[in-house]
């Protein structure tokens, strides 16, 4: 018996060390928590204890498919992209997968297991459980599950429906003989009923398993993310005006979207982004999903998610525009679904009575803000949804022109708002235009122009820009120029928008988790969460199952940064 207690505190010394309070995270010794948990008057063994490991990996975050009303109206929502990972049949671990998947990887690997049960709830965005119903259409103001929303594994028929006569939340379950379930997620799945303000919500995935060595029925956790797609850009919108030689114009508008949340209180932050039906509309979500229209000229192009065929009816006015102001684009009121401010309008009409002017105008949107995981992401590209471009709404006057979309991380101006002209002299406009680091996309350069500067989307695609592995706040920049010139006559327009990315590693979390799954069937956590072997009045075991959960909805928490430590 001895030596099952010196096992036992052994393995019980590699579990995740992780609490959490709200924002505040506290770490502590899980080693030392469990000193008085184990002891061998509670211990019993089960083949001398040599149970083998739980192996059960889910999606850490599926998006679901964003709508436009989806922050104004509540709605149900069909899953879309899943971030999940391989896994080695041989081995059992997990590689992580970056990108925009469309199916999700769902996995369960215990050796000893005669039959194993899938099965999940649903958890709001607070972490408590989601109210549930039968009823099939909204019924209720706030989130809930009800028997239209569903799971759709690939490897069964039938999806895993929510169902519930009681009101409160519950698992729906599948059951299935033998050890292992190795099946994907499919876009078939659907959320419960959301309301408009929520911005997600959990699935608390649970493996039921009989266990062949003891006949005990023994459990396993893992969860998921659901992540409603955040609706608002940001960017810039800028009219620059040179009333020299045939006068000369350049409008262009340039934009960041697929991020988290944005500086609200910004002073920078002037106007919203046109969301109406038809007209000169701004709703520039992209990614790529082959719905609605896909757009640019050059570098990889996305689809704009709201776009459609016919261009007046749809939310992105992106094509046939003739000298237009980019004014027309944003608003002052933020009707009717993209509410806040989000965009810097900036005009520059400064007159002059000479000739060969120059003229510059630099404009810095609102900072935006996302949270990514290093252990997972290496580059911005790689984040779902993400996304940047830049449009020309008037080229009047203008012989030819470049454009680009840089990683302008680490490139400083003089001011974050710049309105001036120059007569004779080039170099102030070409030392704007030249200020960024790499290209993401671009068609000739300040003083190499071609036939670029025409109207149009000219770049709908991936943030390229390369991610450190600090842990912290990280700001890096996308810098959108267009420049078009007439007969000596220059006008050049740089849209500049931070991206400030709070960066977290989750790896140590991630291990410690699989590590704390590995064991469940050695200690053998029940359905009710108390233990098989062990003293479950015992406080320091009710704290051991309380923080498996919070470190799995931790981990999978997407807009969440996390602190963990392991003992």
């Amino acid at each position: 018996m001895k030596k099952v207690h010196r096992t036992c505190k052994k393995a019980l010394s590699v579990i995740l060390a992780l609490t959490l309070m709200l924002t505040t995270f506290i770490c502590f010794d899980i080693g030392a928590l469990f000193g008085s948990a184990v002891d061998a008057s509670s211990a019993i063994t089960v083949s001398d204890n040599s149970a083998s490991n739980v192996y059960f990996y889910a999606p850490e975050q599926i998006y679901l498919e964003p709508k436009l009303t989806g922050y104004t109206t509540q709605d149900k929502y069909n899953y879309q992209w899943f971030v999940d990972s391989t896994v080695n049949d041989s081995t059992k671990l997990q590689t992580l997968r970056t990108g925009e998947n469309s199916t999700g990887n769902f996995y369960f690997y215990y050796e000893n297991a005669s039959s194993v049960t899938v099965s999940y709830k649903y958890l709001t965005n607070s972490m408590t459980d989601m109210t549930a119903y039968t009823q099939t259409s909204q019924t209720s103001s706030g989130d809930y599950a009800n028997a239209n929303c569903n799971i759709k594994l690939d490897e069964y028929a039938t999806p895993l429906r929510a169902y519930n006569t009681s009101g409160t939340a519950s698992y729906i379950y599948y059951t299935k003989a033998g050890n292992k379930i190795d099946t994907t997620i499919t876009r078939e799945s659907s959320s419960p009923y959301l309301a408009a303000g929520t911005k997600g919500y959990y699935i608390e995935w649970k493996a039921t398993f009989v266990d062949k060595l003891d006949g005990q029925t023994k459990v396993a956790y893992a969860y998921t993310y659901v992540y409603k797609p955040y609706l608002q850009p940001v960017g810039t919108a800028i009219n620059t005006n040179n009333y020299r030689g045939n006068n000369s114009y350049g409008y262009d508008i340039s934009w960041i979207s697929g991020i988290h949340s944005f500086n609200t209180s910004s002073t920078k932050a002037t106007h919203s982004p046109n969301s109406t039906n038809g007209g000169k509309s701004l709703v520039t979500f992209s990614s790529s999903n082959p719905e609605g229209v896909q757009l640019g000229v050059a570098g990889t192009m996305l689809y704009a998610q709201f776009a459609t065929q016919v261009v007046s009816n749809g939310n992105f006015f992106y094509t046939g525009m003739n000298n237009e102001s980019a004014y027309n684009w944003v608003n002052g009121d933020g009707s009717p679904y993209l509410k806040a401010k989000s965009f810097r309008f900036v005009e520059n009409k400064i007159d002059s009575s000479s000739k060969d002017v120059s003229q510059y105008t630099l404009a810095t949107s609102p900072e935006a803000y996302l949270t990514v995981d290093v252990s997972r992401y290496h580059n911005l590209s790689n984040v779902p949804n993400l996304s940047a471009g830049l449009m020309v709404t008037s080229d009047e006057g203008s012989d030819n022109g470049a454009w680009y979309v840089a990683d302008g991380t680490g490139k400083e101006d003089s001011s974050d708002e710049i309105i001036a002209l120059n007569h004779n002299n080039d170099t102030p406009a070409r030392t704007l235009y030249n200020n960024y680091k790499t290209y993401m996309a671009n068609q000739g350069d300040f003083d190499n122009r071609g036939p670029y500067e025409g109207e149009g989307v000219k770049y709908n695609g991936p943030v390229v820009i390369p991610i450190s592995t600090t842990n912290g706040n990280v700001t890096y920049k996308v810098r959108a120029g267009y420049h078009n010139y007439q007969s000596k006559d220059r006008v050049t327009c740089i849209g500049v928008m931070p991206l400030v990315v709070t960066q977290t590693n989750k790896e140590t979390l991630r291990d410690a988790m699989n590590r704390a799954t590995n064991i469940v069937a050695k200690y053998g956590l029940k359905p009710d969460g108390t233990s098989i072997y062990y003293n479950s009045s015992n406080s320091n075991w009710t704290k051991f199952v309380s923080l498996y959960r919070t470190a799995g909805l931790m981990l999978a928490k997407l807009d969440l940064a996390s602190t963990t430590s392991v003992s």
